[in-house]
């Protein structure tokens, strides 16, 4: 016999009963085969943040470059494609944390990588992104469904890989992600031997669009839409939004919001001394 525990349960395990243990370890076997088989189609529900919109100046160039934007009326660009600037973040991983215990297990995780992040040798240092430009997920400005804005510098992108090695470990160590899920991700190296992150922080995406969105305000199915940006990019393709100190790194609900409009945290892991980021 198989016991499951509700949605709305505390407990999250999973209770076999059987007259053999040769049962119960042969249950187990197949019910974890079928987890593994089946997490792929699973939903993501959290993600490792790096906040940005913190940053009060920051947060106001975003907002003037939206409603400059907007008042130039592009064709297929509305104020509803815009991410608004007190979400601002770059993206580290996205996580399946599906169970309270695996929420645990990754809150147990970042404590360890903090202690371990905090003895290294560019800890004693700030981390500094400056965010210029806009920029586009493919080499086709006429047919785009995301626009970002990024730090580009290889100091900036090689001191993330080398977080992001030592982060990544130990979240494969205690199975709270895969290598396969990394390289689904297109965070490793095509080899799989290092971390290789975008940073990228998104400024308008059409998944947000009014018109993907029913009456209920949930997101419908279907096609992304898309639009030419080729109007964007030569008058705005080379603003600057200014530097932004990147302070920690935090477990983010995916669809949750705190009271201060960013996604809400469960756990935060600094990135550097906060003396550094003075």
């Amino acid at each position: 016999r198989v016991q499951v525990p509700n949605r709305e349960d505390q407990q999250d395990a999973i209770w076999l009963r059987a007259r053999q243990k040769q049962q119960i370890y042969s249950c187990k076997a197949a019910v974890e085969l079928l987890c593994e088989r089946e997490e792929t189609k699973l939903e993501y529900t959290h993600f490792l943040s790096i906040p940005l919109a913190f940053d009060g100046k920051f947060r106001q160039k975003v907002d003037e470059f939206r409603e400059d934007v907007v008042l130039q009326r592009f064709d297929g660009i509305d104020a509803s494609i815009f991410m608004p600037s007190r979400r601002m973040h770059f993206t580290l991983c996205m996580l399946k944390l599906h169970s309270h215990a695996q929420v645990d297990e990754m809150k147990e995780a970042l404590r360890a990588l903090s202690a371990q992040i905090s003895t290294t040798a560019d800890y004693g240092r700030p981390l500094l992104a400056s965010m210029r430009g806009l920029h586009i997920m493919t080499d086709d400005p006429s047919d785009v469904g995301v626009v970002f804005t990024t730090d580009r510098s290889t100091a900036l992108q090689n001191r993330m890989n080398n977080l992001s090695d030592i982060i990544f470990d130990t979240l494969k160590a205690r199975g709270l992600v895969s290598q396969q899920n990394l390289m689904s991700q297109r965070l490793l190296s095509s080899d799989g031997a290092h971390a290789e992150v975008k940073l990228h922080a998104t400024l308008m995406n059409t998944k947000y669009s009014r018109n993907m969105r029913r009456e209920d305000g949930s997101r419908m199915g279907g096609p992304r839409e898309t639009f030419d940006a080729s109007r964007l990019m030569e008058r705005f393709g080379q603003v600057t939004f200014g530097d932004v100190f990147l302070k920690e790194v935090q477990l983010s609900c995916l669809e949750e919001m705190g009271d201060d409009g960013y996604y809400r945290s469960l756990f935060s892991l600094p990135l550097c001394d906060p003396k550094s980021a003075r």
